[in-house]
């Protein structure tokens, strides 16, 4: 069983040497990403120490969230994902959403990347609008990029209309 906390709270990171972590189709940092992918496949990968799992609030209702931190507990978290339960564990109700640049694709592109060198190292299929976002979507790579700053500012689904200094603010797998 785990004890969940009533509200994730986050507090600034504490400056570090940035280390690189692998961002590839279904998988960050070794764990594998698929409906079936559970807490205890999370603390496997990342260690008990690194995962809290608590409630955010994106719209007013609380919602279940696993936090996976590169820094330690308390810190900002570098992925979060939400979670359902499943029986006694839970499960992943999405992908996991990466804010930390320290954690880069095959490819190189990480959070703070521009739109211009995710153009230049990847295909990307479409830009769909989301409730408060843009998001470039390729879908060989079975990858997502949240634009920074994007939200109704674009009429267009065309990547090529998104002003190549755009930054790139999370990364969905």
């Amino acid at each position: 069983t785990y004890n969940i906390k009533k509200e994730i709270s986050i507090v600034a990171p504490k400056k570090e040497k940035p280390l690189a972590f692998l961002i590839t189709k279904n998988n960050i940092e070794g764990l594998t990403i698929t409906p079936q992918t559970t807490i205890k496949d999370i603390i496997n990968v990342f260690g008990k120490e690194n995962v809290e799992i608590g409630y955010t609030k994106p719209e007013g209702t609380p919602v279940p969230t696993v936090c996976i931190y590169r820094t330690g507990v308390g810190h900002k978290p570098s992925i979060e994902g939400y979670i359902k339960k499943d029986g006694e564990d839970y499960k992943l109700q999405f992908g996991l959403a990466v804010k930390d640049p320290r954690f880069v694709t095959d490819k190189n592109i990480h959070v703070s990347s521009t739109v211009g060198e995710l153009k230049e190292k990847y295909f990307v299929d479409e830009i769909r609008t989301g409730e408060f976002t843009k998001v470039a979507i390729s879908k060989k790579e079975r990858l997502s990029f949240f634009l920074k700053g994007m939200y109704g500012k674009l009429k267009s689904s065309n990547i090529n209309d998104v002003p190549n200094d755009t930054l790139i603010e999370e990364i969905l797998e």
